[in-house]
C-alpha cells in the first residue's frame, strides 16, 4: 500500500513509519516539505497514495491555553486542507490521530461517550474529527479516527508538556513538582511501540469509518509513575500536593472495541516500560528538551 504520512518526525510519526515502511511504500512528510495550513501547497503535494496516515498536529494541551489560534489553525484548518487534497486528488482513507482530550467526562470513557473538549487543544481535535465526518458524508473519503490516551516511551521528550517525560525531566533535575489532589488520579499510559503495532494493525486490517479508543484499558496513578521514576532515576522527587481536596480523577481507555480488532495483544507494562523510558532519557540526555 501507497501510504502519505504527515507528521513523520513526530513522535508517534516516525514510529509508525519505521514501523509500516516494512511493508508498505511510505511517502512522509514533515512541517519542511509541507505547510498543511497552506491549502495551495497541500493540494499540490498531498496527492498519488491509497492513504494518508495523518499524524502532522500540535501536542502541547498546556500551551493551547495561552495560544490557542496556532492549534486551531494546525489542527482543525490543517485537517481541512489535507481532506480537500484527498477530495481533490482522490485519496481514499484518512487516518487521523486524535486525542482523548476530545472526552468531557472522566471515568471508563467509551468512545460514545460526551464529547465536548474542555482546552482549545481537545477543541482542536474535536474539529478535525468532526470535518473528517463530514467530508466521509458528503465525499465518501474513508476515515478512521484514532483517539490516543497518554503515549509515552523512548524518544517522548518534555517539550510537549507529557505526564511522564515531564515528571522524568524535574525528578532528573531536582525541580519541584507540583501536582493538584493527592496524586492518586489515574491515566491510562500507552507504550510508542505498541502504538506503532497498533496502527499498523488497524491499516493492514483496514478498518475504516470508525472511532477507535487506543491505550491499554488500564490505570495507573500519577503517585505510582513517581515512585517508578525515582527508583530508576535514583533520586528523589520534590512534590508539592495543592487542592488535596479536590478528589482525584480518572481517565482510562474503554478498549471493547479495539480488542476486537487487535486480539489477545500484550501491552508493554508500564513498570518494564518505565524503565526502559528512563534509559532512554539519562543516555540521549532528554532533560535537556
Amino acid at each position: 500500500m501507497k501510504i502519505i504520512l504527515t507528521g513523520a518526525t513526530g513522535f508517534i510519526g516516525k514510529s509508525t513509519a519505521d514501523h509500516l515502511s516494512e511493508t508498505h511504500q511510505i511517502i512522509p512528510f514533515t512541517s519542511k516539505t509541507c505547510n498543511i495550513t497552506d491549502p495551495e501547497e497541500t493540494s499540490k503535494k498531498i496527492k498519488d497514495a491509497d492513504c494518508i496516515f495523518h499524524a502532522a498536529g500540535t501536542a502541547n494541551l498546556k500551551d493551547s491555553y495561552t495560544n490557542p489560534e496556532k492549534h486551531i489553525e494546525i489542527n482543525a484548518i490543517g485537517t481541512k486542507n489535507i481532506l480537500e487534497a484527498c477530495r481533490k486528488n482522490n485519496i481514499p482513507w484518512i487516518i487521523y490521530t486524535s486525542s482523548a482530550s476530545v472526552y468531557s467526562t472522566q471515568g471508563h470513557l467509551k468512545e460514545t461517550d460526551e464529547t465536548d473538549p474542555k482546552s482549545p487543544y481537545g477543541q482542536s481535535k474535536y474539529q478535525a474529527e468532526q470535518l473528517i465526518k463530514k467530508y466521509h458524508n458528503l465525499y465518501n473519503i474513508d476515515y478512521t479516527i484514532l483517539r490516543y490516551f497518554n503515549i509515552y516511551g523512548p524518544g517522548s521528550t518534555a517539550k510537549n508538556n507529557h505526564i511522564i517525560p515531564s515528571l522524568c525531566k524535574n525528578i532528573h533535575n531536582n525541580t519541584k513538582i507540583t501536582l493538584t489532589s493527592t496524586g492518586e488520579q489515574t491515566r491510562d499510559f500507552i507504550n510508542i511501540k505498541d502504538i506503532a503495532k497498533i496502527n499498523k494493525t488497524i491499516i493492514e486490517k483496514q478498518i475504516k469509518n470508525n472511532t477507535i479508543n487506543i491505550g491499554t484499558g488500564t490505570g495507573t496513578t500519577i503517585n505510582h509513575i513517581i515512585k517508578e521514576t525515582e527508583k530508576h532515576l535514583k533520586t528523589k522527587a520534590k512534590i508539592n500536593y495543592i487542592s488535596k481536596e479536590t478528589p482525584p480523577d480518572t481517565f482510562i481507555a474503554d478498549i471493547t472495541k479495539l480488542k476486537k480488532i487487535i486480539g489477545n495483544y500484550t501491552f508493554i507494562d508500564i513498570n518494564n516500560g518505565l524503565k526502559e523510558y528512563t534509559k532512554w532519557f539519562l543516555d540521549n540526555k532528554g532533560d535537556k528538551k
